[in-house]
């Protein structure tokens, strides 16, 4: 791949910056060499950000089940479900991106980022929640350390640096004919320690045809030296499940509410299984520069029946990333900076025959195929100013080349396509801490995003402009001792966004839209410590997302509710016994398609859960009780215009449960 004039002359200058910072005397030497999970580990306290870090404690303490559910819990953060079981097809949306939140959200393993590059939803059951050391959630920001798609922000879930010894296994089950189990083991021996894992869930679903199996393995390897370190991470998943469609309200007949358990299309299937290779290199080239290599190799496998409408499809994934950077700490005169320099080279192929059944596949009638290759360099750099001042400055520039070839019986035999993309981030930031436990933080981002895998393929009648979007961000950290908190503001505005239309027919495509739109909000996060036993969270958002100009300003953006609130209330009862009681509430939101905002909007719900952990030694056990209150819940639905509308129930009021042991 080739660096672009542009692009080559901010590589030059970051390279004679990085030399100078390699020559120059050191303020600071590096710490003992540990391989590292988050891009910026020692300075994310000091980036200009609304960061919230979910911590072991507080993943042991949730009553989620799956990851999904856990980020759901952050304000900002809004999970979408289809059908709620392990967070199986669930999108994660952050600042009010509605149906396209999974191409507006970075989401990162250990800083390589595990996004689809096709509209698919992103599993997470393949990360197990006893390797997860903390998660980072950066809204609006993270454009120019990591790369388009971060439009709302990233989220980085990361892993033990070094495991203790142990050996641990559970069996988990429940309503809906649930039963699931998982084991795991780790060791460290000097240097060298070792996780590893496998997970598996049977369950046949809240509704007709909407049975899951799962199957995950997960293992990472790790080695820390005083100068040399690496660290090896493998994945595999492998699922079936069955598609139960919407349910229909078109005003004569209600299916959500009469028949919420009920099925549109009983013989619809998917499958999908994949693994992932993800090693790394560290190396301390001086007292105060370290060199970090991370290496991503990941394969996926899906296909889907729709026997409805005579139509099957594979798909074929294959990404290769390579992402050399350089940190380094840099005294000049009374400043202090942290740099980062980097080049990130990403490959993703997507190959998708479709055929009217699986065994035609071999003479598909339509076939897709899309290969992207991206290189990108960015230079990032913190700045101590004093005691109290810092500033982050970032800047990243990314250079697309993607070529399609499709075919299709039905019209042009054979139709290929070459575009490449030049696109630009940036960020400006200060900090402010007055005293320790506070910090006060302004934050600039431009961010961009460009059209996935099927929307570059789509039929579109003129190709996709890349997204772009400005967005400003305020707020405050508190952390001391019984309070955490966090708030953050932010506002933007943003060019061509990709979004669903309806053509009116009920259906059309992924296109730019031609007026900007506008997204706007504020969230709190916050986490008290009442009493020694009793832990308390408050955590809601407001949040706007509308056009910002023609014809349709002021209206609101699908699928992005307006309120958000969550609630969870943590009581160590006894030695043995806690007990954890959580209440979440989701505002109204437009459906789907309902530029117009001419539809009535979907409902706004509540719902509560309930869990009791008991131990005993090195026995566990744990009870759950979701949706107390039995509430109907529909987190996404579709505008059919005259004939109603369309959603996808989510679980009614159900116990699970989970026996586990720890050596």
């Amino acid at each position: 791949m080739n660096l672009s004039p542009r692009r080559a002359g901010v590589t030059t200058l970051a390279c004679v910056f990085l030399f100078c910072a390699t020559a120059a005397p050191a303020a600071t030497e590096l710490q003992p060499l540990t391989v590292t999970a988050s891009r910026l580990p020692t300075i994310v306290e000091q980036l200009p950000a609304g960061t919230v870090t979910i911590d072991q404690d507080t993943i042991k303490q949730s009553p989620a089940t799956n990851l999904a559910d856990l980020l759901d819990s952050v304000a900002g953060v809004t999970a979408r479900r289809l059908y709620g079981i392990n967070g199986n097809r669930t999108s994660v949306d952050m600042l009010g991106f509605g149906a396209t939140g999974n191409d507006n959200v970075l989401v990162l393993l250990n800083g390589r980022r595990i996004n689809a590059p096709d509209l698919s939803e992103l599993n997470f059951s393949f990360i197990p929640k006893a390797a997860i050391e903390r998660i980072e959630v950066l809204p609006a920001s993270g454009s120019a350390l990591y790369g388009e798609g971060a439009a709302g922000g990233v989220i980085n879930i990361i892993t033990f640096e070094q495991y203790e010894q142990s050996v641990a296994a559970s069996i988990r089950g429940g309503a809906y004919s649930t039963l699931g189990g998982s084991v795991q083991a780790s060791t460290q021996h000097g240097n060298t320690s070792l996780m590893a894992s496998a997970d598996s869930l049977d369950s046949e679903g809240y509704r007709d045809n909407s049975e899951i199996r799962q199957r995950s393995s997960f293992l990472d390897l790790r080695q820390h030296g005083e100068r040399l370190g690496w660290n090896l991470t493998l994945t595999t998943n492998n699922e079936r499940i069955g598609l139960p469609g919407d349910r229909r309200n078109n005003g004569i007949t209600n299916d959500i509410e009469d028949d919420p358990t009920g099925t549109s299309t009983p013989s619809d299937w998917a499958r999908e299984e994949g693994f992932a290779v993800m090693p790394g290199f560290a190396a301390d080239l001086a007292s105060n520069t370290r060199f970090n290599l991370d290496l991503m190799i990941r394969e996926r496998d899906r296909s889907a029946f729709y026997p409805g409408f005579s139509y099957y499809e594979e798909s074929e994934l294959q990404t290769r990333t390579v992402a050399p950077r350089f940190t380094s700490l840099l005294e000049t005169g009374p400043l202090f900076h942290t740099i980062t320099f980097g080049v990130d080279l990403l490959s993703d192929e997507l190959k998708r025959p479709s055929s009217s059944a699986p065994a035609s596949i071999g003479t598909p009638s339509y076939r897709k195929d899309v290969l992207r290759d991206e290189t990108s360099s960015y230079l990032h750099d913190v700045i101590l100013i004093g005691e109290r001042w810092n500033l982050t400055l970032g800047a990243r520039q990314s250079s697309l080349d993607t070529d399609t070839e499709t075919f299709s019986s039905f019209g042009p035999s054979l139709t290929t396509t070459d575009r490449s993309d030049d696109l630009e981030m940036y960020q400006a930031g200060v900090q402010f801490n007055p005293v320790p436990q506070l910090a006060l933080f302004l934050n600039s981002e431009k961010s961009a995003r460009l059209p996935n895998a099927d929307e570059v393929a789509s039929g579109n009648p003129q190709p996709l402009k890349p997204q772009t979007g400005e967005l400003l961000s305020a707020g405050m950290r508190w952390n001391k001792q019984r309070q955490q908190s966090t708030l953050t503001t932010w506002y933007g505005k943003f060019e061509d966004e990709i979004l669903f239309l309806d053509s009116g027919s009920g259906f059309c495509c992924n296109t730019n839209l031609d007026d900007r739109t506008r997204r706007q909000g504020v969230s709190l996060n916050t986490r008290f410590m009442l009493d020694e036993d009793l832990w308390l969270t408050l955590n809601g958002s407001w949040q706007e997302a509308t056009f910002a100009e023609g014809t349709l300003r002021g209206n609101d953006l699908p699928l992005v509710p307006e309120y958000t609130a969550y609630g969870q209330l943590d009581w160590q009862a006894l030695t043995w016994l806690r007990a954890t009681l959580a209440h979440r509430y989701t505002g109204e939101r437009r459906l789907q398609g309902d530029l117009d905002n001419n539809a009535p909007e979907l409902d706004s719900y509540t719902w509560t859960d309930l869990l009791l952990t008991a131990r005993h030694g090195p026995l566990t056990g744990k009870v759950g009780l979701y949706n107390v209150e039995d509430n109907l819940v529909t987190d996404f639905g579709v505008d059919q215009g005259l004939f109603g509308y369309n959603g996808y129930p989510l679980p009614d009021r159900h116990v699970m449960a989970e026996i586990g042991v720890q050596w």
